[in-house]
Protein backbone atom coordinates (compact mmCIF):
# COMPACT_ATOMS: atom_id res chain seq x y z
CA UNK A 1 0.00 0.00 0.00
CA UNK A 2 2.84 2.32 0.88
CA UNK A 3 4.48 1.58 -2.45
CA UNK A 4 1.28 2.55 -4.26
CA UNK A 5 1.01 5.78 -2.32
CA UNK A 6 4.64 6.59 -3.05
CA UNK A 7 4.10 5.84 -6.75
CA UNK A 8 1.00 8.03 -6.89
CA UNK A 9 2.81 10.84 -5.10
CA UNK A 10 5.74 10.49 -7.48
CA UNK A 11 3.44 10.64 -10.51
CA UNK A 12 1.65 13.64 -9.06
CA UNK A 13 4.90 15.47 -8.36
CA UNK A 14 6.39 14.71 -11.77
CA UNK A 15 3.12 15.72 -13.47
CA UNK A 16 3.18 18.97 -11.55
CA UNK A 17 6.79 19.54 -12.57
CA UNK A 18 6.00 18.81 -16.21
CA UNK A 19 2.95 21.06 -16.08
CA UNK A 20 4.99 23.87 -14.52
CA UNK A 21 7.61 23.39 -17.23
CA UNK A 22 4.94 23.62 -19.95
CA UNK A 23 3.41 26.74 -18.39
CA UNK A 24 6.83 28.35 -18.09
CA UNK A 25 7.54 27.79 -21.79
CA UNK A 26 4.05 28.99 -22.69
CA UNK A 27 4.41 32.20 -20.66
CA UNK A 28 7.89 32.78 -22.03
CA UNK A 29 6.64 32.39 -25.58
CA UNK A 30 3.58 34.58 -24.97
CA UNK A 31 5.73 37.35 -23.51
CA UNK A 32 8.08 37.17 -26.47
CA UNK A 33 5.15 37.28 -28.90
CA UNK A 34 3.60 40.28 -27.13
CA UNK A 35 6.91 42.14 -27.15
CA UNK A 36 7.43 41.29 -30.82
CA UNK A 37 4.02 42.64 -31.79
CA UNK A 38 4.64 45.89 -29.92
CA UNK A 39 8.05 46.28 -31.54
CA UNK A 40 6.62 45.43 -34.95
CA UNK A 41 3.84 48.01 -34.60
CA UNK A 42 6.40 50.64 -33.58
CA UNK A 43 8.60 49.79 -36.56
CA UNK A 44 5.69 50.12 -38.97
CA UNK A 45 4.60 53.44 -37.47
CA UNK A 46 8.12 54.86 -37.87
CA UNK A 47 8.50 53.57 -41.45
CA UNK A 48 7.55 56.45 -43.75
CA UNK A 49 7.28 54.08 -46.75
CA UNK A 50 4.31 52.25 -45.19
CA UNK A 51 1.31 54.55 -45.41
CA UNK A 52 -1.29 51.75 -45.40
CA UNK A 53 -0.08 48.53 -43.68
CA UNK A 54 -2.86 46.50 -45.27
CA UNK A 55 -1.37 47.08 -48.72
CA UNK A 56 2.18 46.13 -47.69
CA UNK A 57 1.57 42.59 -46.45
CA UNK A 58 4.94 41.14 -47.41
CA UNK A 59 6.83 44.05 -45.91
CA UNK A 60 4.84 44.15 -42.67
CA UNK A 61 4.97 40.36 -42.32
CA UNK A 62 8.75 40.43 -42.61
CA UNK A 63 8.94 43.13 -39.95
CA UNK A 64 6.83 41.15 -37.48
CA UNK A 65 8.58 37.83 -38.11
CA UNK A 66 11.95 39.46 -37.61
CA UNK A 67 10.79 40.82 -34.26
CA UNK A 68 9.30 37.45 -33.24
CA UNK A 69 12.58 35.69 -33.94
CA UNK A 70 14.52 38.35 -32.07
CA UNK A 71 12.40 38.13 -28.93
CA UNK A 72 12.07 34.34 -28.95
CA UNK A 73 15.85 34.03 -29.04
CA UNK A 74 15.93 35.68 -25.64
CA UNK A 75 14.08 32.70 -24.13
CA UNK A 76 16.11 29.88 -22.63
CA UNK A 77 13.95 26.92 -23.79
CA UNK A 78 12.76 28.08 -27.21
CA UNK A 79 15.90 29.84 -28.42
CA UNK A 80 16.91 27.08 -30.83
CA UNK A 81 13.46 26.98 -32.42
CA UNK A 82 13.00 30.75 -32.68
CA UNK A 83 13.65 30.92 -36.42
CA UNK A 84 11.23 28.11 -37.27
CA UNK A 85 8.47 29.50 -35.03
CA UNK A 86 8.87 32.98 -36.51
CA UNK A 87 8.85 31.71 -40.08
CA UNK A 88 5.60 29.78 -39.56
CA UNK A 89 3.90 32.61 -37.65
CA UNK A 90 0.72 34.01 -39.18
CA UNK A 91 0.49 37.79 -39.46
CA UNK A 92 -2.75 39.59 -40.19
CA UNK A 93 -3.36 43.36 -40.30
CA UNK A 94 -6.82 44.86 -40.68
CA UNK A 95 -8.14 48.40 -40.58
CA UNK A 96 -10.20 49.35 -37.54
CA UNK A 97 -13.78 49.93 -38.73
CA UNK A 98 -14.42 52.51 -36.01
CA UNK A 99 -11.19 54.48 -36.46
CA UNK A 100 -9.74 54.92 -39.96
CA UNK A 101 -6.38 55.93 -38.48
CA UNK A 102 -5.96 52.66 -36.56
CA UNK A 103 -4.94 49.20 -37.74
CA UNK A 104 -5.18 45.97 -35.77
CA UNK A 105 -2.13 43.72 -36.04
CA UNK A 106 -2.63 40.08 -35.05
CA UNK A 107 0.14 37.51 -34.76
CA UNK A 108 -0.37 33.77 -34.26
CA UNK A 109 2.45 31.36 -33.47
CA UNK A 110 2.55 27.62 -32.78
CA UNK A 111 5.08 25.41 -31.06
CA UNK A 112 5.06 21.77 -30.01
CA UNK A 113 7.02 21.11 -26.83
CA UNK A 114 9.25 18.04 -27.28
CA UNK A 115 8.02 15.28 -24.94
CA UNK A 116 11.57 14.06 -24.32
CA UNK A 117 12.03 17.13 -22.15
CA UNK A 118 9.22 15.95 -19.87
CA UNK A 119 9.36 13.41 -17.06
CA UNK A 120 6.12 11.69 -18.03
CA UNK A 121 6.76 12.03 -21.77
CA UNK A 122 3.87 10.33 -23.59
CA UNK A 123 1.55 10.55 -20.58
CA UNK A 124 1.12 14.31 -21.04
CA UNK A 125 -1.86 15.14 -23.33
CA UNK A 126 -0.91 16.71 -26.66
CA UNK A 127 -3.42 19.48 -25.95
CA UNK A 128 -0.95 20.72 -23.34
CA UNK A 129 2.23 20.37 -25.35
CA UNK A 130 0.90 21.83 -28.60
CA UNK A 131 1.05 25.56 -27.95
CA UNK A 132 -1.02 27.93 -30.08
CA UNK A 133 -0.60 31.54 -29.01
CA UNK A 134 -2.00 34.84 -30.21
CA UNK A 135 -1.08 38.47 -29.65
CA UNK A 136 -2.70 41.67 -30.88
CA UNK A 137 -1.34 45.19 -31.24
CA UNK A 138 -2.60 48.54 -32.49
CA UNK A 139 -0.92 50.53 -35.24
CA UNK A 140 -2.14 54.09 -34.86
CA UNK A 141 -1.42 56.53 -37.64
CA UNK A 142 -1.49 60.24 -37.03
CA UNK A 143 -3.52 62.45 -39.30
CA UNK A 144 -2.49 62.49 -42.91
CA UNK A 145 -3.18 66.23 -42.81
CA UNK A 146 -0.55 68.63 -41.57
CA UNK A 147 -1.29 72.31 -41.11
CA UNK A 148 1.43 74.94 -40.71
CA UNK A 149 0.87 78.52 -39.61
CA UNK A 150 3.80 80.92 -39.98
CA UNK A 151 4.05 84.50 -38.74
CA UNK A 152 6.94 86.49 -40.19
CA UNK A 153 7.73 89.42 -37.90
CA UNK A 154 9.69 91.81 -40.13
CA UNK A 155 11.69 94.86 -39.13
CA UNK A 156 10.87 97.90 -41.28
CA UNK A 157 12.65 100.45 -39.12
CA UNK A 158 14.66 103.19 -40.79
CA UNK A 159 17.98 101.32 -40.52
CA UNK A 160 16.65 98.62 -42.89
CA UNK A 161 17.08 101.28 -45.57
CA UNK A 162 20.85 100.92 -45.22
CA UNK A 163 23.05 99.15 -47.67
CA UNK A 164 24.96 96.20 -46.30
CA UNK A 165 28.23 97.09 -44.56
CA UNK A 166 26.97 100.64 -43.90
CA UNK A 167 26.72 101.79 -40.31
CA UNK A 168 23.56 103.49 -39.15
CA UNK A 169 22.96 105.60 -36.05
CA UNK A 170 19.43 105.36 -34.70
CA UNK A 171 17.97 108.46 -33.11
CA UNK A 172 17.56 107.07 -29.63
CA UNK A 173 15.98 110.30 -28.38
CA UNK A 174 12.71 109.46 -30.10
CA UNK A 175 10.32 107.86 -27.66
CA UNK A 176 7.76 105.12 -28.20
CA UNK A 177 4.59 104.25 -26.33
CA UNK A 178 4.71 102.03 -23.26
CA UNK A 179 3.04 98.63 -23.53
CA UNK A 180 2.05 96.50 -20.60
CA UNK A 181 2.00 92.70 -20.91
CA UNK A 182 -1.42 91.03 -20.38
CA UNK A 183 -1.31 87.19 -20.22
CA UNK A 184 -2.66 85.97 -22.57
CA UNK A 185 -2.77 89.09 -24.76
CA UNK A 186 -6.10 90.09 -26.16
CA UNK A 187 -5.28 93.18 -28.17
CA UNK A 188 -2.78 94.31 -30.75
CA UNK A 189 -0.55 97.34 -30.83
CA UNK A 190 -0.58 99.31 -34.03
CA UNK A 191 1.77 102.06 -35.07
CA UNK A 192 0.12 105.38 -35.80
CA UNK A 193 2.44 105.57 -38.79
CA UNK A 194 0.32 103.45 -41.13
CA UNK A 195 0.72 105.80 -44.07
CA UNK A 196 3.78 106.68 -46.08
CA UNK A 197 6.22 108.47 -43.78
CA UNK A 198 8.43 111.47 -44.43
CA UNK A 199 11.28 109.02 -43.83
CA UNK A 200 10.26 106.88 -46.79
CA UNK A 201 13.05 107.00 -49.37
CA UNK A 202 13.00 107.91 -53.01
CA UNK A 203 13.93 105.19 -55.55
CA UNK A 204 16.54 103.19 -53.65
CA UNK A 205 19.65 101.11 -54.35
CA UNK A 206 19.01 97.43 -55.00
CA UNK A 207 21.14 96.04 -52.18
CA UNK A 208 19.38 97.63 -49.24
CA UNK A 209 18.81 95.32 -46.29
CA UNK A 210 15.06 95.63 -46.80
CA UNK A 211 15.37 94.52 -50.44
CA UNK A 212 17.32 91.41 -49.50
CA UNK A 213 14.80 90.71 -46.72
CA UNK A 214 11.96 90.95 -49.25
CA UNK A 215 13.77 88.56 -51.59
CA UNK A 216 14.56 86.11 -48.77
CA UNK A 217 11.01 86.07 -47.44
CA UNK A 218 9.69 85.65 -50.98
CA UNK A 219 11.97 82.66 -51.52
CA UNK A 220 10.60 81.09 -48.34
CA UNK A 221 7.03 81.50 -49.59
CA UNK A 222 8.00 80.04 -52.99
CA UNK A 223 9.53 76.98 -51.32
CA UNK A 224 6.43 76.48 -49.18
CA UNK A 225 4.23 76.71 -52.29
CA UNK A 226 6.34 74.05 -53.98
CA UNK A 227 6.03 71.79 -50.92
CA UNK A 228 2.24 72.19 -50.98
CA UNK A 229 2.15 71.08 -54.63
CA UNK A 230 4.26 68.01 -53.85
CA UNK A 231 2.43 67.12 -50.64
CA UNK A 232 -1.28 67.49 -51.27
CA UNK A 233 -2.21 66.96 -47.61
CA UNK A 234 -0.14 69.94 -46.45
CA UNK A 235 -1.93 73.19 -45.64
CA UNK A 236 0.05 76.37 -44.96
CA UNK A 237 -1.10 79.79 -43.81
CA UNK A 238 1.43 82.62 -43.71
CA UNK A 239 1.09 86.11 -42.29
CA UNK A 240 3.49 89.04 -42.10
CA UNK A 241 3.74 91.64 -39.35
CA UNK A 242 5.81 94.68 -40.28
CA UNK A 243 7.01 96.85 -37.42
CA UNK A 244 9.10 99.87 -36.52
CA UNK A 245 8.08 101.79 -33.37
CA UNK A 246 4.79 99.91 -33.63
CA UNK A 247 2.93 97.66 -36.04
CA UNK A 248 2.74 99.19 -39.52
CA UNK A 249 -0.74 98.05 -40.45
CA UNK A 250 -0.71 98.86 -44.16
CA UNK A 251 2.42 96.73 -44.63
CA UNK A 252 1.04 93.65 -42.83
CA UNK A 253 -0.68 90.56 -44.17
CA UNK A 254 -3.04 88.54 -41.94
CA UNK A 255 -2.59 84.77 -41.77
CA UNK A 256 -3.78 83.45 -45.11
CA UNK A 257 -3.39 80.52 -47.48
CA UNK A 258 -3.31 83.00 -50.37
CA UNK A 259 0.46 82.88 -50.59
CA UNK A 260 0.58 84.88 -53.82
CA UNK A 261 -1.00 87.78 -51.96
CA UNK A 262 1.57 87.37 -49.18
CA UNK A 263 4.39 87.70 -51.72
CA UNK A 264 2.72 90.70 -53.31
CA UNK A 265 2.46 92.49 -49.97
CA UNK A 266 6.09 91.74 -49.17
CA UNK A 267 7.10 93.97 -52.07
CA UNK A 268 5.41 96.91 -50.33
CA UNK A 269 7.64 96.82 -47.25
CA UNK A 270 8.94 100.34 -46.70
CA UNK A 271 11.39 101.20 -43.89
CA UNK A 272 11.12 104.26 -41.63
CA UNK A 273 11.09 105.24 -37.93
CA UNK A 274 12.84 103.58 -34.97
CA UNK A 275 12.58 100.07 -33.48
CA UNK A 276 10.24 98.47 -30.95
CA UNK A 277 9.98 94.69 -31.21
CA UNK A 278 7.35 94.15 -28.52
CA UNK A 279 4.08 95.17 -30.25
CA UNK A 280 4.78 93.01 -33.31
CA UNK A 281 5.79 89.93 -31.30
CA UNK A 282 2.78 90.48 -29.05
CA UNK A 283 0.50 90.53 -32.09
CA UNK A 284 2.19 87.46 -33.61
CA UNK A 285 1.57 85.56 -30.39
CA UNK A 286 -2.08 86.60 -30.34
CA UNK A 287 -2.55 85.61 -33.97
CA UNK A 288 -0.97 82.17 -33.56
CA UNK A 289 -2.54 81.62 -30.14
CA UNK A 290 -5.98 81.95 -31.74
CA UNK A 291 -5.04 79.91 -34.81
CA UNK A 292 -6.87 76.56 -34.82
CA UNK A 293 -6.81 73.46 -37.00
CA UNK A 294 -10.20 74.50 -38.37
CA UNK A 295 -8.62 77.67 -39.79
CA UNK A 296 -7.01 75.52 -42.48
CA UNK A 297 -10.33 74.04 -43.69
CA UNK A 298 -8.82 70.56 -44.02
CA UNK A 299 -10.94 67.42 -44.17
CA UNK A 300 -10.40 64.95 -41.34
CA UNK A 301 -8.03 65.10 -38.43
CA UNK A 302 -5.29 67.71 -38.69
CA UNK A 303 -2.08 68.39 -36.81
CA UNK A 304 -1.17 72.07 -36.53
CA UNK A 305 2.39 73.37 -36.21
CA UNK A 306 3.06 77.03 -35.47
CA UNK A 307 6.21 78.98 -36.37
CA UNK A 308 7.46 82.52 -35.84
CA UNK A 309 10.25 84.04 -37.94
CA UNK A 310 11.54 87.07 -36.02
CA UNK A 311 13.75 89.56 -37.91
CA UNK A 312 15.51 92.72 -36.75
CA UNK A 313 18.64 94.66 -37.63
CA UNK A 314 18.97 96.54 -34.36
CA UNK A 315 17.99 96.84 -30.74
CA UNK A 316 14.95 98.46 -29.21
CA UNK A 317 15.29 102.24 -29.18
CA UNK A 318 13.67 105.12 -27.35
CA UNK A 319 13.02 105.85 -23.67
CA UNK A 320 11.14 102.55 -23.16
CA UNK A 321 13.71 100.39 -24.93
CA UNK A 322 14.70 98.37 -21.84
CA UNK A 323 11.10 97.61 -20.86
CA UNK A 324 10.16 96.74 -24.44
CA UNK A 325 13.04 94.27 -24.58
CA UNK A 326 11.88 92.61 -21.35
CA UNK A 327 8.32 92.46 -22.66
CA UNK A 328 9.53 90.89 -25.91
CA UNK A 329 11.42 88.21 -23.99
CA UNK A 330 8.29 87.50 -21.95
CA UNK A 331 6.22 87.12 -25.12
CA UNK A 332 8.84 84.75 -26.54
CA UNK A 333 8.50 82.63 -23.41
CA UNK A 334 4.72 82.59 -23.88
CA UNK A 335 5.25 81.44 -27.47
CA UNK A 336 7.59 78.62 -26.50
CA UNK A 337 5.25 77.45 -23.73
CA UNK A 338 2.40 77.38 -26.26
CA UNK A 339 4.40 75.09 -28.55
CA UNK A 340 5.32 77.75 -31.10
CA UNK A 341 8.79 77.42 -32.57
CA UNK A 342 10.71 80.66 -33.03
CA UNK A 343 13.41 81.24 -35.64
CA UNK A 344 15.26 84.53 -35.36
CA UNK A 345 17.57 86.38 -37.75
CA UNK A 346 19.82 89.25 -36.69
CA UNK A 347 20.53 91.36 -39.77
CA UNK A 348 23.85 93.11 -39.06
CA UNK A 349 22.46 93.71 -35.58
CA UNK A 350 24.53 95.03 -32.65
CA UNK A 351 25.32 92.70 -29.71
CA UNK A 352 22.24 93.82 -27.77
CA UNK A 353 19.94 93.03 -30.69
CA UNK A 354 21.58 89.65 -31.24
CA UNK A 355 21.23 88.85 -27.55
CA UNK A 356 17.48 89.49 -27.66
CA UNK A 357 16.98 87.28 -30.71
CA UNK A 358 19.18 84.52 -29.33
CA UNK A 359 17.26 84.43 -26.03
CA UNK A 360 13.93 84.25 -27.86
CA UNK A 361 14.76 80.89 -29.46
CA UNK A 362 14.90 77.39 -27.98
CA UNK A 363 18.37 76.58 -29.27
CA UNK A 364 21.32 78.00 -31.16
CA UNK A 365 20.16 76.15 -34.27
CA UNK A 366 17.16 78.50 -34.47
CA UNK A 367 19.19 81.72 -34.32
CA UNK A 368 21.02 83.22 -37.30
CA UNK A 369 23.37 86.22 -37.28
CA UNK A 370 23.93 87.52 -40.82
CA UNK A 371 26.15 90.33 -42.05
CA UNK A 372 25.60 90.43 -45.79
CA UNK A 373 22.95 89.71 -48.41
CA UNK A 374 24.22 86.21 -49.16
CA UNK A 375 24.04 85.17 -45.50
CA UNK A 376 20.53 86.59 -45.16
CA UNK A 377 19.32 84.62 -48.18
CA UNK A 378 21.00 81.48 -46.84
CA UNK A 379 19.46 81.92 -43.39
CA UNK A 380 15.94 81.92 -44.86
CA UNK A 381 16.80 78.86 -46.94
CA UNK A 382 17.90 77.06 -43.77
CA UNK A 383 14.77 78.10 -41.91
CA UNK A 384 12.63 76.85 -44.80
CA UNK A 385 14.46 73.52 -44.76
CA UNK A 386 14.00 73.18 -41.00
CA UNK A 387 10.28 73.91 -41.19
CA UNK A 388 9.74 71.48 -44.07
CA UNK A 389 11.96 68.83 -42.48
CA UNK A 390 9.89 68.86 -39.31
CA UNK A 391 6.55 68.93 -41.07
CA UNK A 392 7.30 66.16 -43.58
CA UNK A 393 8.93 63.91 -41.01
CA UNK A 394 6.14 64.06 -38.46
CA UNK A 395 3.20 64.19 -40.83
CA UNK A 396 2.75 60.47 -41.60
CA UNK A 397 3.36 59.09 -38.12
CA UNK A 398 3.00 59.94 -34.49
Amino acid sequence: MTAIIISVCFLFITYAIDLAHIMYIRNQMQSALDAAVLSGCASIVSDRTIKDPTTKKDQTSTIFKKQIKKHLKQGSYIRENAGDIAQKAQINITKDKNNPLQYIAESKAQYEIPTENLFLKGLIPSALTNLSLRSTGIIERSSENLAISICMVLDVSRSMEDLYLQKHNDNNNMTSNKYLLPPPPKKSFWSKNTTKSKYAPAPAPANRKIDVLIESAGNLVNSIQKAIQEKKNLSVRIGTIAYNIGIVGNQCTPLSNNLNEVKSRLNKLNPYENTNTYPAMHHAYRELYNEKESSHNTIGSTRLKKFVIFITDGENSGASAYQNTLNTLQICEYMRNAGMKIYSVAVSAPPEGQDLLRKCTDSSGQFFAVNDSRELLESFDKITDKIQEQSVRIAPNR
